[in-house]
């Protein structure tokens, strides 16, 4: 037979194990978890900016400004200066090309006896070179005109033939001749291989009474170190000093400047 203490020693020995169990790992007590430690996120606080008033006096404040208003003031005339310098070297320095007749109608003494002698009409002229750098790429259209005495010079208003001459080189000091003339054909253009028109005797008369007058035209383009100039030029002559002639807007064609 069985010992009656058998069945009670069982159990017993069961609860023992299990409370080991359990002290050794108290989270398998009922299969729970305890929930993780997570510190919150701190709240979100909103810095205080303190800002002192600007303690600058306001003699300062006026003075610094008086002083950046004074520097660009001062830059502004220093580069005015300097442009003026500039502008004044580059005159004095570059080509002036002047037209003028050449002999012997320089002096309008031999004028009178130059036209006796004239069959063609055709005037010489130069061109000298007064500046101080070379003149290059020299081009010059020309012409005469013969006018009444009352008559304004077209300049190209109305259509002509002229002389077109060409010109490399002029150093300073140098002059190169060069003709005006009047020249025949039509329609207007250049008349390199034109000759002059002869001088009649009836014109030559109406010269000589003033009942009419030449006018020496020449227009000019060229360039030196510093850019491209041109010149007008623009000479009445008059063999009778009795007779007015209009010679203002001649007088006022003569000019120079840069292109």
């Amino acid at each position: 037979m069985s010992s009656p203490a058998d069945p009670i020693q069982q159990p017993v020995e069961a609860k023992g194990q299990q409370a080991a169990t359990a002290k050794k790992n108290p989270e398998a007590k009922g299969n729970r978890s305890l929930p993780p430690n997570v510190v919150p996120s701190p709240k979100h606080q909103a810095e205080s900016c303190h800002c002192k008033p600007d303690m600058t006096p306001l003699w300062k404040i006026i003075l610094e400004c008086g002083a950046v208003a004074v520097g660009i003031i001062v830059a502004i005339i220093y580069y005015a200066q300097w442009h003026a310098m500039d502008e004044s070297l580059k005159i004095d320095q570059r080509a002036w090309l002047k037209p003028s007749v050449g002999p012997p109608w320089d002096k309008t003494e031999n004028w009178s006896g130059s036209l006796d002698n004239l069959e063609k009409i055709e005037i010489p002229l130069t061109l000298k070179n007064i500046g101080k750098t070379p003149a290059t790429g020299v081009i010059i259209d020309t012409s005469i005109e013969v006018l009444g005495f009352d008559e304004q010079p077209k300049f190209r208003s109305e259509g002509y033939t002229y002389y077109h001459v060409t010109m490399n080189l002029i150093y300073p000091e140098d002059q190169q001749p060069f003709n005006a003339g009047l020249l025949p054909g039509t329609p207007p253009g250049p008349g390199i291989a034109s000759l002059p028109i002869t001088l009649d005797p009836a014109t030559r008369e109406a010269l000589k009474k003033g009942d009419k007058y030449l006018v020496v035209i020449a227009e000019g383009d060229y360039s030196d170190s510093f850019g491209r100039y041109f010149f007008q030029y623009c000479l009445p002559m008059a063999f009778n000093k009795n007779r007015a002639s209009p010679f203002k807007s001649c007088v006022e064609f003569n000019q120079t400047g840069k292109r």
